[in-house]
């Protein structure tokens, strides 16, 4: 035992009569007995090596405590409180073994779990700091797989898209602390100036999805942007009207195609393929 209670008033009254050696040497016997948690040695000169009793007085004065608070016993000197207070802590024992046990799985498993987390954000790209707790690896991972459903929806961007796409290895969960944000804020970037036949409303929209997705819009990506509108035969507003309703970053002109998406365009687009002659249209 390393522990024992130890009741100031009872120990009091019961040894306010020991003389200081004599409340020395119970005190020493008492610890030999909860360390040891058996009875003393029967054999005095035992006894007195146990309390350190090298002097004549000092012996007299264990023998006089044995007497006093220790009874013989057939596998040596007893004292009853000692032994309910063992008799107590033993039998607590095995629950305390099975508390232990059961902190010792739940923590292997809280170590099993944080590094299968630290495994699945290194898929998505992402490499958490190795004091992450386990709330923030959560966030990550619930932001990188928002993003993974999104990039299944709307078609994975190839490498050769790079003008209507950042790539984003390290997005974050907006709400972690600031130790797991990786963006370089010292970097400059020149966002792009919105174009005249792009409705206000519109160019606010997309720059609001740009930004949510940590993807600045720069003259680059726009200029892109408006090369595949021309491909896919739409205006510029268009495509970005098509990316505001689905969500997208970027826009490519065989997405269109692939989804079968039917872009409606103005009345005016269809001028040239009405007849206004006689008999015509009006």
């Amino acid at each position: 035992m390393n522990y024992y209670e130890h009741h100031l008033g009872d120990y009091a009254k019961n040894t306010s009569h020991l003389s200081m050696a004599e409340d020395g040497a119970y005190r020493r016997l008492i610890d030999a007995y909860y360390i040891r948690e058996k009875p003393l040695p029967g054999e005095l000169k035992d006894v007195c090596r146990l309390a350190r009793a090298n002097t004549k007085p000092e012996r007299d004065a264990v023998q006089a405590v044995l007497a006093e608070f220790f009874y013989k016993d057939k596998d040596g000197w007893r004292h009853n409180r000692c032994d309910a207070e063992i008799d107590r802590y033993q039998a607590k024992q095995p629950r305390v073994e099975a508390r232990k046990e059961n902190d010792r799985e739940r923590q292997n498993r809280a170590r099993e779990r944080r590094r299968e987390m630290f495994s699945e954000l290194r898929e998505h790209g992402i490499t958490a700091p190795w004091d992450a707790t386990t709330e923030q690896l959560h966030a990550l991972l619930r932001s990188a797989s928002d993003d993974a459903d999104h990039a299944h929806v709307t078609e994975p961007v190839t490498r050769d898209n790079t003008a209507t796409h950042t790539p984003d290895t390290k997005h974050q969960a907006p709400d972690i602390s600031s130790s797991l944000r990786s963006e370089d804020k010292t970097r400059k970037r020149v966002d792009a100036v919105r174009p005249d036949e792009v409705p206000i409303e519109i160019w606010a929209d997309f720059l609001a999805i740009r930004k949510a997705k940590r993807a600045p819009l720069t003259d680059t990506a726009l200029d892109g942007i408006k090369g595949e509108a021309t491909k896919a035969g739409i205006t510029l507003e268009q495509a970005l009207r098509e990316c505001c309703l689905r969500g997208w970053q970027g826009f490519r002109a065989e997405w269109l195609k692939d989804k079968a998406i039917q872009v409606r365009r103005p009345a005016a687009d269809d001028f040239g393929s009405r007849s206004y002659g006689p008999g015509g249209l009006l």
